[in-house]
């Protein structure tokens, strides 16, 4: 598969994946479809609650945005391990305590390198579910 296809060629994909997952392929991010990802579902958790916006919820935050993507993918695979579909809102509120709206770059390149590389498979509508690829 090509890196350059459009969104509607994607969203053909639909039609080849009968049981509504994909993976494998580059999943363009840009304009309103790169949010598309972040949509909540009922269900997921709510972050804790935080004491205002000191310094060490700032740090925090800054240092989580740093943090490379090698990391997260290795925690994100091992939270997907029990084989759960869960919405990257879930996963990002769960293992770091962010919603998905400022989790950061370096966490979605990640969740879409391991779908690129077929680690993971998503749902093709929102809100988009995670989950191990089963081998």
């Amino acid at each position: 598969m090509r890196a350059d296809h459009t969104r509607s060629e994607i969203a053909a994909l639909d039609s080849q994946h009968v049981d509504g997952w994909a993976s494998g392929y580059p999943v363009p991010r840009d304009q309103r479809e790169g949010y598309t990802h972040m949509i909540r579902s009922m269900g997921d958790p709510e972050r804790s609650a935080r004491p205002g916006r000191g310094d060490y919820v700032i740090a925090k935050w800054k240092k989580q945005h740093a943090r490379p993507t090698a990391g997260f993918e290795v925690e994100i695979l091992a939270y997907l391990a029990d084989g759960r579909a869960q919405t990257f809102n879930h996963i990002s509120v769960t293992l770091y305590d962010y919603t998905a709206d400022v989790a950061g770059p370096n966490m979605t390149k990640a969740m879409w390198d391991l779908v690129e590389r077929g680690e993971i498979e998503h749902t093709l509508h929102a809100p988009i579910r995670f989950r191990r690829v089963r081998r």
